[in-house]
């Protein structure tokens, strides 16, 4: 099975593909880093020049403007990005998977947020389209949301920090593997039923 996944050079993408990979899946990578020639650009900016490969058979869409103003309302280029990829998947027959977030909510005070509710609205009763909203996706380097959590228990003292500091980040790693895999376990048991 031929799986596309735009956003793959993100801190769930990268590890996402390579467990697909290491499981037998075809990986197309997406990014807008495109960092090796095998790589396809991907830009949410730039969605409509992008053409899905003729032979895929799932596209993952984790891409995100995540770095975006926080202005509390919905950005329409991210929002028309995702529905046109959707189309233009499930069109030549792939199945459609939007990876969400908790942050998704209509009373969500973020533009992150906001957007992604907004995505799952627009997407949620097509054929062949699943919404995914998974938990906090955290260890590895500190980078994201996690990132954040991480500096602010470094600095703030009402937020315990645990010690040793080395045998906490090797805890929470596992942890991270864990729950990376038991989420790519998921999706790779979905993508084989759909097929």
């Amino acid at each position: 099975m031929n799986v596309l996944i735009t956003g793959s050079s993100g801190y769930l993408g990268k590890e996402l593909s390579s467990f697909l990979e290491s499981n037998g899946f075809g990986v197309v990578r997406c990014s807008r880093r495109k960092k090796k020639s095998s790589e396809l650009f991907y830009s949410i900016e730039d969605y409509k020049s992008f053409q899905v490969p003729k032979d895929i058979d799932a596209v993952i869409h984790l891409a995100a403007l995540t770095q975006a103003k926080c202005t509390g309302k919905i950005n329409d280029i991210e929002v028309a990005a995702a529905v046109d990829l959707c189309e233009k998947s499930v069109a030549q027959g792939c199945k459609f998977i939007f990876i969400s977030s908790l942050s998704a909510q209509d009373c969500s005070l973020t533009t992150y947020g906001k957007t992604k509710f907004e995505i799952e609205c627009r997407l949620i009763d097509k054929p062949n389209v699943f919404v995914v909203r998974p938990g906090l996706i955290y260890g590895g380097k500190p980078s994201g949301l996690y990132g954040s959590i991480v500096n602010l228990a470094k600095k703030l003292p009402i937020i315990p920090v645990f010690k040793p500091e080395p045998i906490i980040q090797i805890a929470i790693y596992c942890m991270y593997v864990v729950v990376l895999k038991k989420f790519a376990n998921i999706l790779e048991m979905n993508l084989v039923m759909l097929t």
